[in-house]
């Protein structure tokens, strides 16, 4: 997830991974606010980076477990819900860390022996290793490194989560309408290109990512709902007839 001099590699639809060269964002900083343990929201999970080679992992880690799951409800209840679920490893991870501080997620996260597992399983030649100095996770050379960051919206704000960070960074909030509302990139936006020309002009090893849905999976569900609105409707079944052709 972090390598020398080479290119690195919500409603999930709009989670965002960026990267790129690493450096002490300082200046990025000065712009927003980085919350201090008794201001982060219960409802956001945010780790501190304990493992030096596992910026990615971990990234990936800082969107799935803010993404609200789904309730159970049906569709026609809540036409909105998030059809989202962590699985078993996770929600306990998640469930087991609610009341823990950012420090000691980080350390949970490392001693997960499925996600170590997993990462392994993407970078054999560099397993996870926990830093036992906290300030060697960002090392001396860090223009030579490339780091992940994560952006999520949460209860209505908009947070970058970075793992060497003291807290999440708070960015700004947005409204609300919806498991699929995509209004909070607006909002992350300014903070991603603010990140991109903090470095030279001729700095292009840069990339955004989104976590999104899996879109066969979407558009059987939407493939599913169309025929289901088929059957009741006699009028207008024609339009749907075409929506169903296209999926």
């Amino acid at each position: 997830s972090r390598r020398p001099n080479a290119n690195a590699g919500n409603n999930t639809a709009s989670n965002m991974d960026t990267t790129g060269p690493n450096d002490s964002h300082q200046n990025q900083r000065q712009q927003h606010r980085v919350l201090g343990a008794h201001e982060i929201p219960r409802d956001l999970f945010f780790a501190s980076q304990v493992i030096n080679n596992a910026c990615a992992t971990q990234a990936l880690l800082s969107i799935l477990l803010n993404v609200p799951e789904s309730s159970g409800a049906s569709e026609q209840e809540k036409p909105n819900t998030n059809d989202f679920h962590l699985g078993e490893e996770l929600a306990n991870l998640k469930a087991f860390t609610a009341d823990f501080d950012a420090p000691l997620r980080g350390l949970a996260i490392s001693n997960s022996d499925k996600i170590r597992a997993a990462h392994n399983s993407f970078a054999p030649q560099q397993p996870l290793e926990v830093v036992k100095d906290p300030n060697a996770a960002s090392g001396e050379n860090e223009d030579d490194l490339y780091h992940f960051v994560s952006y999520v919206p949460v209860g209505g704000s908009v947070y970058e989560l970075d793992g060497l960070q003291q807290g999440p960074i708070l960015l700004g909030t947005y409204e609300q309408s919806g498991s699929d509302d995509v209004s909070w990139l607006e909002v992350a936006k300014p903070a991603i290109e603010a990140r991109i020309e903090s470095y030279s002009t001729n700095e292009i090893r840069f990339n955004l990512m989104a976590v999104v849905k899996d879109r066969a999976a979407a558009l059987e569900k939407e493939k599913k709902r169309l025929v289901e609105e088929m059957s009741k409707e006699e009028e207008g079944g024609g339009l749907l007839k075409e929506r169903l052709e296209e999926v």
